[in-house]
């Protein structure tokens, strides 16, 4: 693939959207195990595009998720920009609940912007696959959150019902 400076631009945050609402459906949930996995190997293949550009402006980002008030473990956590510029930032909860964003390919932290959020907390593979994350935070995501120059704390308290 040949990428120049405009593709970089426009085709990357264009594909990168596609990409992370292709893992969002549940179809294709069912049928690839181990969608986190894709959608993060996929945005780190699309970066590459560009030829060492620099990343948009990006702040650190940290916080915590819960679920019914416990911690929730090996969360995937994704900040998508809403208005388009810049692509989406992901990190992983710990056995604590905490996670910290990363931008592909290899920067802390996440465009600063404002961002629709998505939590999902999926085990297993596509057979045995459990979501203990209602819709409301991961497919039809009604999280969003602002991110600010400096340093940013996003807690996330979800409840199941």
């Amino acid at each position: 693939m040949i990428c120049n400076a405009a593709d970089s631009e426009v085709g990357i945050g264009g594909l990168l959207i596609h990409l992370e609402e292709i893992a969002m459906t549940g179809l294709f949930r069912r049928l690839i195990p181990g969608w986190q996995l894709v959608v993060c190997t996929g945005m780190l293949a699309v970066s590459g595009c560009g030829g060492g550009d620099s990343p948009p402006p990006l702040a650190v980002v940290k916080g915590t998720v819960t679920l019914d008030g416990n911690p929730l473990p090996n969360a995937a956590v994704l900040f998508t920009p809403t208005n388009g510029k810049g692509g989406a930032s992901s990190g992983t909860t710990d056995s604590s609940g905490a996670y910290s964003l990363n931008y592909p390919p290899d920067h802390a932290g996440a465009v600063i912007s404002e961002h629709v959020v998505r939590i999902t907390g999926k085990t297993g593979g596509a057979a045995t696959a459990v979501e203990p994350v209602p819709p409301k935070y991961n497919d039809k995501s009604e999280l969003k959150a602002t991110v600010k120059a400096g340093e940013n704390k996003h807690d996330f308290a979800l409840l199941s019902k």
